[in-house]
């Protein structure tokens, strides 16, 4: 297993506007749903900027400032990793729309944003982030290919990572044929050793597979078996909760991520 530690840790989703505000739910849940993703906006892109972006950009990007707000080093100096299992699937359907139609209907504004790593450029534009990134995609196992791919980046460049996931639900018409239940980002400060005196270790391997961790309460558990992105939510109700404990991850196919945690600078 190679060691991990994650130093900053934030949350968006149905009734959690914050890391704060999802860490006091994930350890103690209220009955029934969870609620609505709370407004706001990123306010890291210029106006123009702002108007070309989609839902699912914002979500990414809202979720990535707050954890630069909390980080203990500048996020946009470090590599990062973006991961959804489908991309932005709004504007994949007003593009595939506009194909069917005569002439060249496509917005030029659509089609920059239907590439994977769109969310990232916008990053790197607003954050004025150079450093290396890396968008991908692999379906319901996203998150768990993110967290692989974060932990191959801190080995081989010795150095911290951003992990960005999010996914935001489709248009009707997708969403019959790949429905995610509600939107939902999270994104992690990954590095190789403790950057702050609190913070979490993690030990990861890529293990055969075998059955997923999931959540007690219902609407966790709902939330994280419709959304992707939100297969993280058992580690982080591990983080929220200070536990040591080994849960697992679907990484497709036959295989599984085996990851060991356990709270740092804790008393």
């Amino acid at each position: 297993m190679t060691p991990l530690f994650v130093d900053a840790v934030e949350m968006l989703g149905p009734g959690v506007r914050d890391w704060a505000q999802g860490a006091a739910l994930l350890r103690e849940p209220c009955d029934g749903a969870l609620g609505d993703l709370p407004s706001g906006e990123p306010s890291m892109l210029a106006p123009n900027e702002r108007r070309r972006t989609t839902t699912a950009i914002r979500l990414a990007l809202r979720v990535t400032e707050q954890l630069a707000a909390r980080a203990p080093l500048d996020v946009s100096l470090i590599a990062s990793v973006f991961t959804s299992s489908a991309g932005d699937l709004h504007v994949t359907d007003r593009v595939c729309m506009a194909l069917g139609q005569p002439g060249a209907p496509v917005s030029p504004i659509h089609f920059h944003n239907i590439v994977h790593n769109a969310t990232a450029g916008y990053w790197s534009i607003g954050a004025h982030a150079q450093a290396g990134s890396v968008s991908l995609s692999a379906g319901e196992a996203s998150f768990a290919a993110g967290l692989l791919e974060a932990l191959s980046i801190v080995v081989s460049e010795q150095a911290p990572v951003l992990l960005v996931s999010y996914e935001q639900p489709a248009p009707a018409i997708i969403d019959r044929h790949l429905p995610i239940c509600a939107p939902f980002a999270t994104a992690m400060l990954v590095s190789g050793r403790a950057l702050g005196a609190r913070g979490w270790a993690l030990n990861v391997e890529r293990i055969p597979g075998c059955p997923a961790s999931r959540m007690t309460h219902p609407a966790w558990e709902d939330l994280r078996a419709g959304n992707a992105a939100a297969r993280a939510l058992p580690l982080l109700e591990c983080m929220a909760t200070d536990r040591r404990e080994r849960i697992f991850l679907d990484a497709g196919g036959a295989a599984s991520v085996a990851v060991d945690i356990a709270p740092i600078g804790r008393a």
